[in-house]
């Protein structure tokens, strides 16, 4: 039987209307706003700033970031998000410069930016080494001091929180089954949802990489970032084996 999720870029069949459908599984109006609040405060955001969101999505982070004074420019492959992103900056009335883009071939000039996030585990459908790639190209897109957040699910967070394997929820009234499987050897997580949007019975395969603290570090540094902090939540908590997230706000060396 052939794997759904072999190689690189599998991703790019996922995420498109369906996938920003199945999103609203977890996504509500009160995470966003903490996740925005806490963006603002690690990576110390000022009116004005230039702002990158690689992996924008739907635009969930970047509008509202927008409308609080910054200049945000966003990043994303998926041609369902983009096209939601222009409709959320028409009804807020604010702008986003959005492009899309391989994450690993960024369209704007090294320095442009004054802080860069990726949110919502944008990281880890790759390679590590095709990741590492990505970050180093947020490296360069950030000015010297310039500072990157990223915030993934941790591995050690998911094997707690994933201990069902088979889950049932609903989205606007319907069915779906969510099935999970953890490899803690490839440090992968691997997921099937399976649902009815009213039009007959789909199927979608995901995967992602489940990174320990030592390893997102590892991979921050790798790509050049002269420092790497490690927080547990968005209000900057220390980074324990309770915490709900694995966070780095890694800085450009004033080269």
């Amino acid at each position: 039987m052939t794997d759904p999720l072999a190689g690189e870029g599998w991703w790019r069949g996922f995420f498109d209307d369906d996938a920003l459908w199945l999103y609203r599984l977890v996504l509500d109006d009160e995470r966003t706003e903490r996740e925005v609040e806490g963006a603002v405060r690690l990576l110390r955001l000022r009116a004005g700033q230039r702002l990158l969101d690689l992996g924008c999505g739907d635009g969930r982070h970047a509008v509202p970031l927008a409308r609080r004074g910054m200049r945000v420019a966003g990043a994303d492959w998926s041609p369902a998000a983009l096209a939601a992103l222009s409709r959320r900056c028409a009804r807020m009335d604010v702008q986003v410069a959005a492009a899309r883009a391989d994450l690993g071939a960024l369209p704007w000039r090294d320095g442009t930016f004054d802080a860069a996030m990726t949110l919502f585990s944008t990281l880890g459908y790759e390679s590590d080494e095709r990741t590492g790639r990505m970050l180093a190209q947020a490296r360069r897109a950030l000015r010297p001091g310039g500072r990157l957040l990223a915030e993934v699910l941790g591995r050690d967070r998911a094997v707690r929180v994933f201990a069902t394997p088979r889950e049932w929820t609903e989205i606007d009234g319907r069915p779906v089954l969510v099935e999970r499987r953890l490899d803690l050897v490839a440090g992968e997580e691997r997921a099937v949802f399976r649902y009815d949007r009213g039009d007959g019975p789909r199927e979608r395969h995901f995967r992602r990489r489940l990174y320990t603290p030592g390893e997102l570090a590892a991979l921050l540094r790798g790509a050049g970032f002269a420092r790497v902090d490690l927080r547990g939540d968005y209000e900057g908590s220390p980074l324990g084996v309770e915490s709900p997230l694995l966070i780095a706000v890694a800085t450009r060396g004033a080269e």
